[in-house]
């Protein structure tokens, strides 16, 4: 199976680059991405053993690299981004358990 990009991860990405004043937050960020692929690769080989593939609409719903554009010209851009952490982790918890 084709492993597809993951908004999750971008956003993530994007975020790490922006931290370098904020290392103790950039090594839970960096531990949190790993996580986040081992559960992408046990998503992806689930789906794949029912024949099916993520959802393209709910990737496109999610706009966490906008969010962190948006955020980086902030003051409060940290606060902003860990608020939207939070909130995209609980809309994939939400689509999963859907």
């Amino acid at each position: 199976m084709t492993r597809t990009p993951s908004k999750a991860l971008s956003l993530i990405d994007r975020q790490l680059d922006r931290l370098k004043n904020y290392e103790e937050v950039a090594e839970q960020l960096r531990r949190h991405r790993g996580e986040t692929e081992q559960q992408i690769g046990r998503l992806e080989q689930i789906l794949g053993s029912l024949d099916e593939s993520h959802s393209a609409l709910k990737d496109a719903a999610l706009g966490g690299n906008l969010a962190a554009l948006g955020h980086a010209i902030a003051s409060d851009e940290i606060l902003k981004n860990t608020f939207a952490n939070f909130a995209f982790e609980n809309f994939e918890a939400g689509a999963i358990a859907r």
